[in-house]
């Protein structure tokens, strides 16, 4: 949100389509690349569902997990994410890695039916100073 400068504040938000949320979700994966150097804020994650295109509501977590040593932040939902519904989450409060590039983002979920598996959704291309 904030024009992706190196070492500075931001705000990611990082968008799953409604086709590719098949199964729901209970929880949400957001795998980084051990070259990214940025830092996260745990306490300023929010994830939004849309029950249409211009409502917005937000879905309430039990807890968020940054494990900085394999690269990875967990989101846990309290209430399971419903299949077909578009997702957002918002990373707030973001400090930008001091140098520059592309990072990818990869998206897993953790479906909401009986299926205790971690499915692939998909890849977000963060760039960060370029211009």
């Amino acid at each position: 949100d904030f024009g992706g400068r190196s070492n500075g504040w931001d705000r990611y938000r990082l968008r799953i389509p409604a086709r590719k949320m098949i199964n729901g979700a209970s929880k949400i994966y957001i795998i980084y690349p051990d070259y990214y150097k940025g830092k996260f804020d745990p306490d300023d994650v929010e994830v939004k569902t849309y029950k249409s295109k211009k409502k917005k509501e937000s879905v309430e977590l039990e807890e968020v997990i940054w494990d900085k040593e394999n690269y990875f932040i967990e989101i846990v939902l309290k209430e399971p994410i419903l299949a077909n519904n578009k997702v957002e989450v918002v990373l707030s409060n973001v400090k930008n890695p001091p140098f520059g590039g592309t990072f990818y983002f990869d998206c897993q979920v953790l479906a909401a039916d009986d299926i205790p598996i971690r499915e692939y959704l998909g890849t977000w291309i963060l760039t960060i100073g370029g211009r």
